[in-house]
């Protein structure tokens, strides 16, 4: 028996001047149907990406009106779990292929895709596999990197190995390792190709040399925190959101803003958006931001920063997974419904 999945495809149309207009959220049903999306990247307003069961990639051109299929491996236990570019061209992606991970990449906007299974590695005694990437740069100066987790000597430990590449993936170089081996990392974002974040699970750790090193920042949280997600709006500006209790479902959520890079973070608890299946936020602005819950069938929107969150419930009763935006007009969130056939 089959089981056929329907893809929602939410898009907004709101201009941020608009601030006290109400989102306009809009199913689309890309063809093929038989697919389950989990991410989505937004380039612009008109130009993006979403990956998910069987290995899939589709592309936009026109805000999300439409969808092409650029990329499938066939399988339905194959998964893509990151996507992401640079420019209209360059872009990288990280799919779930059996026992690990692979990463592909494009320098044609996703017509073509190279696979790279350089960076995994699986023998009886050990395992490498990326689990994140992320790119920074411009023009000629980009770096591309990836953050590998794995077991491995004698006895095996664990280690997390952090490689990067200077020719967009077709070559990559080994830095050292990352200095804590079992930490949870949620999130690794770089804001130039020497200024980098990790987040982990209760800490922020911060290279300025590319990720040769690494230093725990002094900034840290009490209890059982997680930092689910995390974003830059430029390279000063960024946030993240996680609960306040990863244990607790109904934990209330911290939201953090940096105006210096990360160097320092203010953080403010909200009850408006509650509970640890954080699925995805963004902020177009300082004030005005979206969030998902990969738990509850709705879309929320905060004008203050993340403070208060306002909840447009969907009439498809489908929770959506993850959520994107380039410009704030245009935002995409992407799920799966199921139903047997």
């Amino acid at each position: 028996m089959l089981s056929r999945h329907r893809l929602i495809l939410l898009i907004c149309a709101l201009a941020l001047s608009a601030m006290n207009a109400r989102a306009q959220w809009v199913n689309r049903t890309p063809t093929p149907v038989l697919r389950a999306y989990s991410t989505v990247f937004m380039l612009d307003g008109r130009t993006g990406w979403i990956g998910g069961a069987y290995g899939s990639i589709l592309k936009t051109t026109d805000g999300g009106g439409s969808w092409q299929l650029q990329y499938s491996t066939g399988s339905q236990f194959d998964n893509v779990s990151q996507i992401g570019f640079i420019d209209d061209s360059r872009g990288i992606c990280l799919i779930s292929v059996g026992f690990g991970n692979e990463i592909l990449t494009t320098t044609d906007g996703g017509a073509a895709w190279n696979v790279d299974t350089s960076l995994y590695n699986l023998t009886a005694d050990s395992m490498v596999s990326p689990t994140q990437f992320w790119i920074a740069g411009s023009g000629d100066s980009v770096l591309v990197g990836a953050f590998c987790w794995g077991y491995f000597g004698n006895p095996a430990e664990s280690h997390i190995v952090l490689y990067h590449s200077t020719d967009f993936g077709v070559t990559w170089s080994r830095q050292n390792d990352f200095p804590a081996p079992n930490q949870y990392i949620s999130r690794i974002l770089y804001t130039t190709p020497l200024n980098g974040l990790v987040f982990g699970r209760d800490s922020i750790y911060a290279t300025t040399d590319g990720g040769n090193s690494w230093k725990a920042d002094s900034f840290s949280l009490t209890g059982d925190n997680l930092f689910a997600v995390a974003g830059f709006l430029n390279p000063d500006t960024g946030y993240f959101a996680g609960p306040a209790n990863g244990g607790d479902i109904n934990s209330p959520t911290l939201i953090g803003w940096t105006h210096d890079g990360g160097k320092t973070w203010s953080v403010d608890s909200t009850d408006s958006f509650t509970g640890f299946l954080v699925g995805g936020v963004v902020f177009a602005s300082r004030e005005r931001g979206f969030a998902v819950r990969s738990n509850f069938p709705a879309i929320y929107t905060t004008t203050d920063g993340g403070l208060n969150w306002t909840a447009d419930t969907l009439s498809n009763n489908i929770p959506p997974q993850d959520i994107a935006s380039a410009d704030g007009r245009t935002v995409v969130a992407v799920g799966s419904g199921g139903e047997e056939t």
